[in-house]
């Protein structure tokens, strides 16, 4: 339906994955610890909810946990991980084998 959509799609999770390392970088003198996994939506939607940006809720929490657990789905972490690692190994493979 989409003329490139694997090439769109490989180079939007790169995009993301730079934007969470550099969010992870500017994050890093006010929560004292360097993680890719502060998402900068979750850091807003934090802050909106009353929380400052130091807060453990803010960078130990998943908005996609959240989301699916208001769907009535309960998953644990390491299934939400490797979902996240297995789409973007997808990703990966569809760029570099049939781009």
């Amino acid at each position: 339906m989409i003329p490139d959509k694997i090439v769109f799609h490989f180079w939007y999770v790169i995009v993301l994955f730079f934007v969470q390392i550099a969010w992870g970088v500017v994050l890093y003198p006010i929560i004292k610890k360097f993680d890719v996994g502060v998402c900068p939506l979750t850091t807003l939607n934090q802050w909106v909810r009353g929380y400052p940006i130091a807060d453990r809720r803010n960078y130990d929490h998943w908005f996609i946990d959240e989301f699916s657990e208001r769907l009535g789905i309960s998953l644990p972490k390491k299934v939400l991980l490797f979902l996240f690692i297995g789409s973007i190994v997808l990703v990966a493979v569809q760029y570099f084998f049939f781009a």
